[in-house]
């Protein structure tokens, strides 16, 4: 049943001669991304520590997966006050400026898609809590080129920015955010 279900989605292939398995074409997607991930880190890190320098904030590194953001790398302020941005932390698109950066540059059909599925959950006073109020950020986001949220995600006070990271064919594929 397991292998089945692995099998309807492409993750591993049946034989039809054999009823063998094998691994499937859906694992070299994985890897291309895992791939592009890796190496987005690799060269990002030393800017992240560059721009922590210059601006004594939080530097984050996210990429979507699937409807949420993940953090793939941070480097931390200097200063004792700075928010919890932890490696590998998961948050839903909506919430927070590096999410909605990653968000706004998705095509329309998948924004379209993203906003139909999504429960909005207010978690904070300026919490995006609508469909309607997330297309016009999203509208905002993509006439001024980056992100900003203010307080979405906790109760302290703070704003962060995020810009988009392009790859070769000009899509977002990561982003860069402060906090």
């Amino acid at each position: 049943r397991i292998l089945n279900s692995l099998a309807q989605n492409r993750i591993c292939d049946k034989d039809p001669i054999t009823g063998r398995y094998s691994l499937g074409i859906a694992l070299l997607h994985f890897a291309d991304i895992r791939k592009r991930q890796a190496k987005v880190r690799d060269i990002a890190v030393p800017f992240l520590r560059l721009l922590r320098t210059h601006l004594d904030e939080t530097v984050i590194l996210a990429v979507r997966v699937g409807d949420d953001r993940v953090q793939l790398d941070r480097v931390e302020a200097h200063h004792p006050l700075f928010l919890n941005a932890e490696v590998g932390m998961r948050v839903p698109l909506y919430l927070g400026a590096t999410g909605l950066i990653l968000l706004a540059g998705l095509t329309l059909p998948q924004i379209n898609g993203y906003v139909a599925r999504t429960q909005f959950e207010r978690r904070q006073r300026n919490t995006i809590a609508s469909a309607e109020q997330l297309q016009r950020e999203i509208v905002l986001i993509k006439k001024n080129g980056f992100a900003e949220s203010r307080s979405e995600l906790s109760e302290t006070h703070c704003m962060s920015l995020a810009v988009p990271i392009l790859d070769n064919k000009g899509e977002t594929f990561a982003a860069l955010g402060t906090l």
